[in-house]
């Protein structure tokens, strides 16, 4: 289940067959297992799980049914359709921009810290237990923070929405305002709240998630809770711009 969306995207997103989908869930897969096996390639002291092979033939699988699903189930763009032109702003494109900006704080953080901690045992010769902790938290949770709260002050969408062609546009407060609430209402409370430890940290992640859902399906336009608690709406990024015919 986890790489049929693997396979399913590689072949929708990216016109790439069968084989494609599968010999790249089984590369994955085995540098996932690899890096299990030998704890992160070195940088903990001892693996934390073990080398299934079941796990690698499983994923290879899975990365072979989503693209079977997606030959079967995902219909052929029309030859007229022009990738220029705008589309609805739909619940799905909304939530695919939320998962992004969810999975590029994960994905930097994790890099940054992993970077560092192999620059200390590597490249520095320190301990294991002797491992400063302070600049790792930093790098994977504020600095990933910080990207994302420059790019929604620069451009007013985050970074999910630039990858889904997804922007947010002022509807009544000035951006200087607008775009620091729309921070601290979306990804930038989700990331606070999930570093930080005070005791109602965990109810209010809980209760920032579950609104953000809810007001997806809910709010006007479905541009959910962070864009309506800043006074935005949300349209394609595409919008007002006139293709060019040949």
């Amino acid at each position: 289940m986890l790489f049929m969306p693997f396979g399913f995207l590689l072949r929708t997103m990216f016109r790439r067959g069968i084989l494609m989908a599968t010999f790249g869930g089984f590369g994955i897969s085995l540098f996932i297992e690899l890096t299990q096996r030998t704890g992160i390639w070195g940088i903990f002291p001892c693996a934390y799980r073990l080398f299934d092979v079941d796990d690698l033939m499983a994923n290879t699988l899975g990365a072979l049914l989503g693209s079977i699903l997606a030959w079967a189930f995902i219909p052929r763009r029309s030859a007229d359709r022009d990738p220029r032109l705008p589309r609805p702003v739909t619940a799905g494109r909304r939530l695919l921009a939320m998962a992004c900006d969810v999975l590029f704080l994960t994905l930097l953080g994790g890099m940054l810290a992993i970077g560092w901690r192999a620059w200390e045992m590597y490249g520095q010769g320190i301990e294991y237990d002797k491992l400063d902790t302070t600049v790792e938290s930093l790098l994977s949770v504020w600095v990933p923070l910080g990207v994302h709260f420059v790019w929604i002050m620069a451009s007013g969408q985050t970074i999910g929405e630039s990858a889904t062609l997804l922007r947010g546009r002022s509807a009544g407060l000035p951006a200087p305002l607008a775009r620091p609430l729309r921070f601290l209402a979306g990804i930038g409370g989700y990331g606070i709240l999930s570093a930080a430890s005070f005791p109602l940290s965990g109810p209010l992640l809980f209760v920032l998630v579950a609104a953000s859902l809810v007001m997806v399906f809910t709010s006007r336009g479905h541009r959910g809770l962070a864009a309506a608690v800043a006074g935005m709406d949300i349209e394609d990024a595409r919008m007002h711009s006139q293709p060019v015919r040949r």
